[in-house]
């Protein structure tokens, strides 16, 4: 699985990001205290899947303030 860090606009609410998420294809797991993110995992790892689901993610800004791929250096 892959993740992508969320932050969602002022007033939106984890429920209201609940309903958007596909579940059979991504899940909530957890959120990033310090930058206000949730992190979502991803079930396909393709980078054309994660490419899309992360435009899916930008494209709605009525709910969705950002939406990155996690930093990770070996």
């Amino acid at each position: 699985a892959s993740e992508i860090y969320t932050r969602l606009q002022p007033e939106k609410t984890k429920e209201q990001l609940n309903y958007f998420i596909d579940e059979e294809t991504a899940k909530i797991i957890g959120e990033n205290s310090k930058s206000q993110e949730y992190i979502i995992q991803i079930k396909h790892l393709e980078p054309s899947e994660i490419c899309k689901k992360v435009r899916s993610f930008r494209k709605n800004q009525q709910l969705i303030a950002s939406a990155r791929l996690p930093f990770w250096q070996p």
